[in-house]
């Protein structure tokens, strides 16, 4: 989904501050598990630090180490991805065939082995992982527009909404991701060269050319999916109602945005987002023909009202279920 265009950050200062201060709160809820998390990860590569029973660090640190956890881990990992199977429940084969090849057709073009791969350790070390679900729309085909897009996303750059533990019943979730300047300046338009990084734990490197972009994930008053992100004070995003179907619009006439960065019909360089709610088709329909006197077959012009996801953009894989624990429970 593209992003909207530019918003004025004195016109969203409320709305920034609000989110924000629900990061922070989310964060300091989620604190301990995000440390459960780093500190499982640091056992499975192997640590040299020695810990007494009420979990202080020794001065002294071991001479050699066994990677137990890790050998652990690695006896379970099992690289198969599972085949789409499709089945009809009113009989239509054709239909769930195609389906299910469409699938298969989609594995085979992401880096669904690499996914798997990085998952199939994160899920038993931190209890769970997830899949990040998106759609770009700037790849586009002599048929299409838009492909699906998925990745991976560390288990401690999610950040749920406090005290609820399934996805679906959560009001808001945040997400923290780590990225480069050029990456969100060529992305979304919106220059952060000035800012630094407000997670620096986030980067071992103190790499001066990344930020954490936080989004938010939230429901609007109508229950739909929507949008907020950003780098310190600068808002990268502001979309209500994400997953509607858009369309990038000429702000003087109207016009649909083409291929060039101005408006074919006027010269106006200046789009919005505008939504769409109705989609029109051509359907057969058997007509009578008053000159012919039979029945022939003409093209019907019908609407009917875009399809919009109402669930988040995120898939869960847990190791092990457990109750009141958003992600599950860890092997490590």
């Amino acid at each position: 989904m593209e992003p909207s265009k530019t918003l004025k950050l004195e016109a969203l200062n409320p709305k920034l501050d609000e989110w924000n201060k629900k990061l922070k709160n989310a964060v300091m809820y989620y604190q301990d598990r995000i440390d459960s998390v780093n500190d499982n990860y640091l056992v499975y590569e192997g640590t040299k630090d020695i810990v007494n029973s009420k979990g202080q660090k020794s001065n002294k640190s071991k001479s050699s180490v066994r990677k137990v956890a890790f050998e652990l881990i690695e006896s379970q990992i099992d690289t198969t991805i599972p085949q789409p199977k499709v089945t009809s429940i009113t009989g239509n084969i054709d239909r769930a065939q195609t389906i299910e090849y469409y699938l298969k057709n989609e594995i085979d073009r992401l880096p669904i082995e690499e996914i798997n791969d990085e998952q199939g350790r994160a899920t038993p070390i931190a209890g769970g992982s997830f899949f990040l679900v998106e759609w770009d729309n700037s790849i586009k085909t002599r048929n299409t527009i838009g492909k699906l897009i998925i990745t991976n996303v560390h288990p401690t750059e999610v950040i749920p909404q406090p005290g609820v533990f399934k996805l679906d019943k959560m009001d808001y979730w945040f997400l923290r991701l780590l990225q480069s300047k050029r990456e969100i300046k060529e992305r979304y338009g919106i220059d952060v060269s000035e800012e630094s990084n407000d997670n620096p734990e986030s980067d071992k490197t103190n790499n001066e050319e990344l930020v954490t972009h936080n989004y938010v994930y939230y429901r609007n008053s109508d229950g739909n999916i929507s949008l907020f992100s950003w780098v310190n004070d600068t808002i990268i995003q502001d979309i209500d109602n994400y997953f509607a179907r858009k369309i990038k619009v000429c702000t003087k006439c109207g016009q649909a945005k083409g291929d060039t960065d101005t408006c074919v019909n006027c010269g106006n360089d200046k789009f919005k987002l505008e939504t769409l709610t109705m989609e029109k088709l051509t359907i057969p329909e058997v007509q009578l023909d008053p000159v012919l006197g039979k029945e022939v077959i003409k093209d019907k012009a019908i609407e009917i009202p875009y399809y919009v996801p109402k669930k988040y953009p995120l898939i869960v894989r847990k190791n092990a279920s457990a109750l009141d624990d958003f992600l599950g429970s860890s092997d490590v």
